[in-house]
């Protein structure tokens, strides 16, 4: 049974998450680590996350009959082994190979948010423990996969690394083939819903970042778009670094010109793009929801395991083939590091290897007969 929840709260149109126990209490220690999060600019979707991890957290800690503030390392190293068990029970061990219930990268980011937890709590002298000591240890810069432009500045002085967080296992970035872009787009029932899967597709935007698209943000003139950081929409979306320009075709304008004119009308009151079309709350701004609705519609017709971040996946590896330097790519989606992009984007598939292979014979073909 579970008995910690979340509850969202509306605060003078800002919505707020706080965690509260099987009587409805508040949990007061996570309400001002989540206040102190939005007081220093965290965006709503890492308060929204961060409060779930938490009470994930303290559903653990329900199971096992214990208290946060006596926590140990040993606790902690269990709380790992929970979150990867499917049953999500102290009491039920898995019989033979399953498949875990998160992935590596999920359970370092939910360790990551208890971690930054007890080290507000100890800053603020809430927390006597030891526990965010414990949890690193001093490693030589040089056991960093990734290693800065100054590198050469900091080699040899130690950094923290957590002990408790998995390896996480390289993993090809999931893209769509250009028949399965054309299937989805294809399937959409309203210019509405085909104008935004071209936008993620052709600008590479991330779905927060096409929900927080205004009117004013599309240059008709100059062809482009601007990407801005905008606090507490109505419809929780935010753009995750900052302000930026993509440029687009002049086709996905013209989309954009005839979706406006039609959806756009004297009774929609607010400037976002994209808005619901139907329901007692049409014209408002379209929401996470209803774009995960959507793509549950299209996988169901067409049979695609699309999600909204494949789409953007799809045109940076598509930017990638066509010859794009990786600091372009970087500015046109966004990333804070280019070494991000190069890593997840900069990898040659199946094609790309045969197509090198074939380049190469030719070459060398030629080559042997010149001589």
């Amino acid at each position: 049974m579970i008995l910690t929840r979340v509850e969202r709260i509306d605060v003078k149109g800002v919505y707020h998450y706080v965690v509260v126990d099987e009587d409805g209490r508040l949990v007061v220690p996570v309400a001002k680590f989540l206040r102190y999060l939005y007081q220093i600019g965290r965006s709503p979707n890492t308060l929204k996350s961060y409060s779930y991890h938490l009470k994930s957290y303290f559903e653990f800690l329900q199971q096992k009959d214990k208290q946060f503030d006596s926590v140990g390392l040993d606790d902690l190293a269990e709380f790992v082994g929970w979150l990867r068990n499917p049953a999500r029970s102290l009491k039920v061990v898995p019989l033979g190979c399953q498949t875990a219930a998160r992935r590596e990268v999920t359970v370092n980011t939910m360790l990551t948010c208890v971690t930054a937890f007890y080290d507000y709590l100890w800053q603020h002298g809430e927390y006597e423990g030891k526990l965010p000591e414990k949890l690193r240890r001093m490693v030589s810069v040089s056991h960093r996969s990734f290693k800065s432009f100054l590198h050469h500045i900091s080699e040899g002085k130690p950094i923290a690394k957590h002990i408790l967080k998995l390896r996480i296992p390289r993993r090809p970035v999931r893209t769509l083939a250009k028949e399965s872009v054309d299937s989805l787009m294809a399937a959409c029932r309203n210019n509405r819903d085909y104008l935004l899967l071209w936008v993620l597709y052709e600008g590479g935007l991330r779905i927060g970042e096409a929900l927080g698209l205004w009117l004013e943000d599309i240059d008709l003139v100059n062809c482009c778009l601007w990407v801005r950081a905008r606090d507490s929409l109505a419809n929780g979306a935010r753009a995750k670094t900052g302000d930026r320009k993509i440029y687009i075709s002049q086709e996905l304008i013209n989309c954009f010109q005839e979706y406006i004119c039609r959806v756009h009308t004297d009774d929609v009151k607010t400037n976002h793009v994209f808005v619901k079309l139907q329901g007692l709350q049409r014209g408002q701004p379209m929401a996470y929801q209803d774009v995960a609705d959507l793509f549950r519609r299209l996988r169901k017709k067409t049979g695609s395991n699309a999600t909204p971040h494949m789409l953007r996946h799809t045109c940076a590896t598509e930017l990638h083939r066509h010859g794009w330097d990786a600091c372009l790519i970087r500015q046109r989606l966004g990333h804070a590091h280019v070494q991000t992009t190069i890593q997840m984007y900069i990898h040659p598939g199946d094609e790309d290897l045969r197509q090198a292979w074939n380049e190469f014979q030719k070459q060398k073909d030629l080559k042997g007969v010149q001589r």
